[in-house]
């Protein structure tokens, strides 16, 4: 029981890795393909990024 709890904290904390390192390699890659990176973001914002632009203009 105790393996299995141990087993599931490391693969949270490897998902929450995983996304954390996406997002900031989609950053990076932001200024080469921004719609590429819009769309990746856009996946754990739930927000696409032309909403975000309607709402600012």
């Amino acid at each position: 029981m105790t393996a299995r709890r141990r087993i599931n904290r490391q693969s949270r904390m490897s998902l929450a890795l995983r996304a954390t390192l996406l997002l900031t390699s989609s950053s990076k890659v932001a200024d080469v393909q921004p719609s590429m990176a819009a769309e990746s973001e856009s996946l754990y914002t739930g927000v696409s990024f032309d909403h975000i632009n309607r709402i600012r203009r």
